[in-house]
């Protein structure tokens, strides 16, 4: 015959099972997965009170006063990850709004540099109206981008290293250079300013003086 603490543990796991029946699949996510797992059935009524039970005029309006609030800052990543956070907590108090309307309002706060990824996104039969593929689609550019950043980079760093400063070398003051290796001192304007041509033609030959090292 089982005892009272067994019987208990079972009526525990019934009514955990009761509850987690009358939920969908985001309100199930939303305690199970991004929050600590729980197999006591009064905390997890305690959780569904405190996270859902507020779905007032006062805390709808609240939560999608945040949702409008919402903007790019220049980092495409946080605005995903933002975005989500807020049609999470929409869909926590059931606020009577259809995906389309989301699906545009995310698009909207999207500055004009994504101009051609919206047109993709709204040709798309896939992302039509549907907010999370195009959170989905805006998350493989933000792989992009980060991926192209690095190359960026590396193809900065490997440029600067191959490439070192050069270095021009010049007479002057009357005097030759002996960095200088285009020209001899006997052929030197420097040393020999009757040497150096005429004007016209200085243009051609001005060269002469000068080596990069």
């Amino acid at each position: 015959m089982p005892t009272v603490e067994a019987k208990f543990v079972d009526a525990n796991v019934e009514a955990c099972g009761i509850i987690t029946n009358f939920m969908d699949s985001r309100t199930f996510v939303a305690l199970f997965i991004l929050e600590e797992i729980t197999q006591n059935s009064f905390q997890l009524w305690k959780k569904v009170n405190k996270r859902f039970a507020s779905s007032s005029f006062n805390s709808k309006a609240r939560i999608w006063s945040k949702f409008q609030k919402l903007t790019y800052e220049d980092n495409l990543k946080e605005f995903i990850t933002n975005t989500r956070k807020c049609l999470r907590n929409i869909a926590s108090v059931s606020i009577a709004i259809e995906d389309e309307i989301l699906a545009f309002s995310i698009l909207k706060k999207l500055p004009d540099e994504f101009h051609s990824l919206i047109e993709k996104v709204t040709q798309n039969a896939k992302t039509q109206g549907n907010p999370n593929p195009i959170l989905n689609v805006l998350h493989e550019e933000a792989l992009k981008e980060k991926a192209l950043s690095i190359d960026t980079i590396k193809t900065l760093a490997l440029n600067k290293e191959i490439s070192p400063l050069k270095i021009i070398h010049y007479c002057s003051n009357g005097k030759h250079n002996p960095l200088v290796t285009t020209h001899s001192p006997e052929k030197c304007w420097q040393l020999h300013p009757e040497l150096k041509p005429d004007r016209k033609n200085e243009n051609k030959e001005q060269k002469a003086n000068f080596t990069i090292a």
